[in-house]
């Protein structure tokens, strides 16, 4: 049996919001399947190539993730080979996917509190990528042509449409500034108008991608759906 974790946050407040890529992906797989309330998770069985998979969505908000995780997989005794982490990241331009195992959270807290519990990273997880499309290059060129820079207060009093900007004044400003609060408001924030109507195809892909894993292994979905460009 494969385990199949989607992270994302429980409530209606995030329903739609970025950091619940996972929560959707899994969604995507139950199609019209009931889940059941179980080991601190919203859980489905589900025949998946011809293989029993249950899918989960952790009910104890995204940073304590592990805690569900830890439940489930010590309830079903289960290899950590046969467990997939599906989460959202950042640094990966919408559209784009990647698979990995055996690496390090990457700032992303829901996997860093998996680590934890399961006092392990030796599993895979599906990397769904929700970050901005333009490259550097061009980021820092905007950045660098843009109005006086500004302070952080200021920074944090302006939209999300301007996140690109404002991510890049803040490094040019003062490179060793933290910038959680920048990056919570964006990963918390819903779907702009250009990614939701691409988010259907992207959710289509990561099912295939899914598929190929269960079917086929790690490296085989690796080699067909890593990209660093997207669909």
């Amino acid at each position: 049996m494969k385990i199949i974790v989607g992270l994302g946050n429980p409530g209606s407040k995030y329903l739609f919001t970025r950091h619940n890529l996972g929560f959707m992906m899994i969604d995507a797989l139950a199609g019209n399947g009931q889940f059941q309330n179980k080991y601190k998770s919203l859980i489905q069985k589900k025949e998946i190539e011809n293989e029993t998979a249950l899918l989960v969505k952790p009910q104890t908000f995204m940073n304590l993730s592990g805690q569900a995780v830890r439940e489930i997989a010590h309830f079903y005794k289960i290899p950590l080979d046969s467990l997939l982490v599906i989460h959202d990241d950042k640094d990966l331009p919408f559209g784009t996917m990647k698979f990995q195992k055996s690496r390090g959270p990457g700032g992303h807290n829901g996997v860093k509190n998996i680590h934890q519990e399961l006092n392990s990273k030796d599993y895979t997880r599906l990397k769904m990528g929700i970050g901005i499309e333009k490259n550097q290059a061009d980021l820092k060129k905007t950045a660098v042509k843009s109005k006086p820079l500004l302070s952080f207060k200021e920074e944090r009093k302006h939209t999300l449409q301007n996140y690109d900007t404002i991510t890049w004044r803040s490094i040019l400003e003062d490179p060793s500034k933290k910038l959680n609060k920048i990056d919570t408001d964006y990963v918390l924030s819903p779907f702009s108008k250009k990614e939701k109507e691409r988010l259907a195809d992207f959710l289509n892909k990561g099912v295939k991608a899914i598929e190929c894993f269960i079917k086929q292994g790690f490296h085989q979905a690796s080699n067909q759906f890593n990209s660093k460009t997207p669909f």
